[in-house]
């Protein structure tokens, strides 16, 4: 039989197992529910439209369709094989049986069986008895051999069924893994059998998602903005790997809530990071009342982020730019996850929210009152992690504390988002032995009293 010829074998097998008919109509819902039966018994994706093809309801340039090995494989696993070629060497060698004239083995055992009765009439008992026994020995041995060979299929085919899929989706490369904007990253990676065509790649922060051709093992994205981002190999809703990208940052950018971005300058004669509201709206756009100000820097700082010190000072008020509920939050961004606390004015702390790694706290359930700040003035915030134990300073004195248990991961980013645009005049970080792993005063003494004018 040639290959179009065990297709069809396979298709009426399949035809006469499901009672499929020649008369009767085949719907999509019927070869929706054999799609998965399928994928079910084999592990092996296959879409409605290939079956419709190979069941010749769906129309192909040719007569009969001659699907991938994959989808062969698949069709003779859920008959009972083991791939494709055991398939064709079952089907071919019962064929070369029927044209050859053989008997079946358990219809020659029978004929040697009643062969040995007629004999023994003619022959005396002892030999009629070795007479049958040898034929039984020699049946029974057959038969213990067939019992052997049968349990050794079954057992492959068990494991076969019941074997963990091959899901896995390794990122085996991004080079580089780092670099100043824009950031051009190749990613090479290596996709299991049964995901090909349902893997996706995923940018964290950037709301992007790629999907991962199975024809290419390479993809290719730039990284514009300043950034941690986590890229993601999804498929099923499950995360199959991740690596993360960072994009440095050459100055302390600014960007705003609706995606606008520039580097900002450093005040000198200020003194502090800041922006104003004539500022932005003259290098972008129109000020917005619902404009969130954020402030960040992405670099290698070598620290470990379950165990430093923030250290910073902050303001947040109307003449400044800041709209009520004047929210100043303050984010560690880690390898592996992010700290991030915010301050508002009092009575606005439903909106406060406390992250450390897996513990995610939000004013609205949790008594988050501590930080309802004044943030109209300069106000001293420390931050010091130990051993994944977080206390919160505000104006050196202690106001809360959060435990947490997943690693941070080394520290990668610092981001200060505020309601409108609030002010930082400074910020340090420091290892436990109190070395200074990064500090920036932005000019000197802070000066706002120009900016307090009304």
């Amino acid at each position: 039989m040639n290959e179009i010829d065990n297709i069809k074998k396979c298709v009426e097998l399949i035809e006469t197992r499901l009672n499929w008919s020649k008369d009767k109509t085949i719907l999509r819902n019927d070869f929706e529910s054999l799609r998965a039966s399928i994928i079910a018994v084999s592990g092996i994706e296959v879409s409605v439209e290939t079956l419709q093809r190979v069941f010749g309801k769906k129309r192909t340039y040719k007569n009969i369709y001659n699907p991938q090995l994959q989808t062969k494989d698949a069709l003779s696993i859920f008959l009972g094989y083991l791939s494709w070629d055991d398939f064709k060497r079952s089907i071919n060698a019962a064929d070369s049986k029927d044209e050859a004239g053989i008997i079946p083995d358990h219809k020659h055992v029978n004929q040697e069986l009643n062969s040995a009765s007629a004999q023994t009439t003619k022959i005396g008992q002892n030999t009629r008895k070795f007479q049958i026994g040898d034929i039984l020995h020699k049946s029974k041995f057959r038969m213990i051999l067939l019992t052997f060979v049968a349990m050794g299929a079954l057992l492959v085919i068990l494991i076969w069924l019941f074997r963990k899929p091959s899901e896995t989706v390794f990122v085996l490369d991004a080079k580089p893994d780092s670099g100043y904007p824009p950031n051009s990253v190749d990613f090479t990676y290596q996709i299991g059998r049964k995901l090909k065509d349902s893997v996706f790649m995923y940018f964290d922060d950037y709301n992007l998602t790629k999907y991962l051709p199975t024809n290419s093992n390479t993809i290719r994205n730039s990284f514009l903005i300043p950034n941690y981002t986590m890229v993601m190999v999804k498929a099923g809703g499950k995360v199959l790997a991740t690596k993360g990208i960072l994009t440095k940052s050459i100055y302390w950018d600014v960007l705003a809530h609706s995606g606008d971005h520039f580097t900002i300058p450093m005040h000198d004669t200020l003194g502090i990071l800041y922006i104003s509201p004539g500022d932005y709206s003259k290098n972008r756009a129109t000020f917005s009342t619902d404009l969130w100000g954020v402030y960040q820097y992405f670099t290698d700082f070598n620290a470990d982020g379950n165990n430093l010190t923030l250290e910073t000072r902050i303001i947040n008020n109307e003449n400044m730019g800041g709209i009520a509920c004047y929210d100043a939050e303050i984010e560690l961004v880690c390898e592996n996850d992010f700290a991030k606390i915010t301050f508002l004015e009092p009575k606005c702390e439903s909106y406060a929210k406390v992250y450390f790694g897996e513990k995610k706290l939000n004013g609205a359930y949790t008594d988050l009152s501590a930080f309802g700040q004044n943030l109209s003035d300069w106000s001293d915030v420390k931050v010091e992690i130990r051993n994944k134990k977080a206390r919160i300073f505000f104006n050196r004195k202690f106001i809360y504390q959060c435990d947490y248990d997943e690693s941070l991961g080394k520290l990668k980013g610092i981001r200060f988002r505020f309601k409108g645009f609030g002010a930082v005049d400074f910020v340090k970080v420091s290892d436990t032995s109190g070395k200074i792993i990064y500090n920036n005063d932005f000019g000197g003494p802070a000066d706002i009293s120009s900016l307090l004018k009304k």
